[in-house]
């Protein structure tokens, strides 16, 4: 048994105890094995608890729990009351314009029981959804009145900023919604044809993320399509062509990618869609080729030259009729498409002949002409909705019509 400890030796021991700084203990008596000691703590024996909140200032413990670094005082948080907590809780409300009234109802769990709080601004509005842990260590602290006009100064903050030329308002108390006038695009062509309010919304959220209003003058509008045929329709009179708009022939994809079809006068129905016509400048496949200048290469009639077939029938269905003189480059060429194609050479000859019966077969299946959806590096005008067995049924009607070389390059040699 070890030797019995002096009530001096006990407070020395206290008083040297890492754990106990800051705290000075005097012996008040035994029971049995334990004995027990008062203190005083330089941190909460003249804090703001025994003055607001009359709380104690002189502490109590027993020796070995006291040595294990377990007190009464407040430097451990559990040992607050609901006074003390209290206190607090007024303090953190009173910096940031709240006022505390007290706990919601009484509390069971002095750190989770809800409180009841009010904004000084706006007294009628009771907040009663934080606890004393979540607002004391969190430090976040909101009135929903206070946050609408907080939203609303930002709001006409970044509105000065993102349409330094519009004029502009909104409106609702309590929505994001915001209405721009453009100078521009409130008085254009749309507005005056019906087709747009001339007002334009969007969210005060979107411009907290830098985003500006979509207006048609903004680098991405907001088209419908209703605009975007009367667009097209500008586009197709100013351009002097003749052509003339027929119908959509696909529901609204995003606009851009939405098909339709118009009329050329010379080469009959067509098919194009938005972002080709409208942004790309893609027009009738037959007017273009009228004005291509390349035809064939006359210097190389008698080299040998290829007719190939690229079908497809993943998602999409169509050949790719063309020709080359690098069989085993161009077949490379479509393994790396967006499309599965299956690369056939379905004829060799002289170049002569090869462009002659690619020229023919593309006449022959003009009417099936094909636009894909998606590109893949080849002509989109060499693309027909026919499978590889039509295309060799065509092939073989007109291999025969078409000779190796011409005339002329007979009496040549």
């Amino acid at each position: 048994m070890g030797k019995k400890l002096s009530i001096e030796e006990r407070l020395r021991r206290l008083h040297n105890n890492p754990k106990l700084r800051g705290k000075v203990f005097s012996y008040i008596g035994s029971d049995k094995y334990k004995y027990y000691f008062t203190y005083t703590c330089d941190n909460c024996s003249t804090d703001k608890y025994v003055k607001g909140a009359g709380a104690a200032s002189i502490f109590k413990g027993e020796y070995r729990v006291l040595m294990e670094g377990y007190f009464s005082c407040r430097c451990n948080t559990v040992n607050h009351t609901k006074e003390t907590l209290s206190l607090d809780l007024k303090d953190l409300c009173d910096s940031k314009g709240f006022i505390f009234k007290g706990y919601v109802r009484e509390p069971s769990d002095l750190w989770r029981t809800p409180l009841k709080i009010n904004c000084k601004q706006h007294p009628e509005n009771i907040i009663a959804k934080y606890s004393p842990n979540e607002l004391l260590h969190s430090g976040e602290l909101l009135c929903s009145e206070c946050d609408h006009e907080r939203h609303y100064m930002v709001k006409d903050r970044m509105l000065k900023e993102e349409l330094p030329n519009k004029t502009y308002m909104y409106f609702s108390s309590r929505g994001n919604v915001v209405e721009v006038l453009c100078e521009t695009c409130s008085f254009d062509k749309y507005v005056k044809k019906g087709l747009c309010s001339g007002v334009f919304k969007t969210d005060s959220s979107s411009l907290l993320k830098g985003n500006g209003v979509s207006c048609r003058c903004s680098k991405v509008p907001a088209w419908t399509l209703a605009q975007r045929k009367y667009q097209i329709e500008c586009m197709m009179k100013d351009e002097g062509k003749g052509y003339t708009f027929v119908e959509w022939l696909t529901e609204d994809n995003g606009v851009n990618g939405t098909y339709f079809s118009y009329k050329c006068p010379v080469h009959g129905l067509q098919k194009g869609d938005i972002n080709n016509f409208v942004n790309n400048k893609r027009r009738c496949i037959g007017c273009r080729n009228e004005k291509m200048r390349w035809r064939h290469y006359s210097d190389r009639y008698a080299e040998k030259d290829y007719l190939y077939n690229a079908f497809t029938s993943s998602n999409e269905t169509f050949s790719k009729i063309g020709r080359t003189f690098g069989v085993v480059r161009r077949e490379k060429d479509y393994t790396k498409t967006s499309y599965n194609f299956n690369f056939e050479v379905i004829y060799s000859s002289t170049h002569y002949k090869i462009y002659h019966l690619e020229q023919a077969l593309h006449r022959h299946f003009k009417e099936l002409h094909y636009t894909p959806m998606k590109p893949f590096g080849g002509s989109i005008t060499e693309c027909f909705s026919v499978t590889p067995e039509q295309v060799k049924e065509a092939l073989e009607l007109l291999e025969h019509t078409i000779p190796e070389l011409p005339p002329e390059h007979h009496n040549q040699n």
